[in-house]
């Protein structure tokens, strides 16, 4: 997440350049599923959708 943090003001600067988007929407993704990553989330996510271990997909764990 501080990866992407710091990207941001390269980000902001040139946002018209695929290889900047294309970075930056990498590390959003990664650090989408590092935050979902702990247990009491995998949790969560199975029970709301009702379907088991829906989360293994998602952190790549199963």
């Amino acid at each position: 997440m501080l990866a992407l943090a710091l990207k941001a003001p390269t980000f902001l600067r040139a946002w018209q350049d695929s290889d900047v988007r294309a970075t930056t929407l990498l590390l959003l993704l990664a650090a989408a599923v590092f935050v979902s990553v702990p247990p009491a989330v995998i949790h969560r996510v199975n029970t709301v959708t009702g379907v088991p271990n829906l989360a293994a997909a998602w952190v790549g764990r199963g």
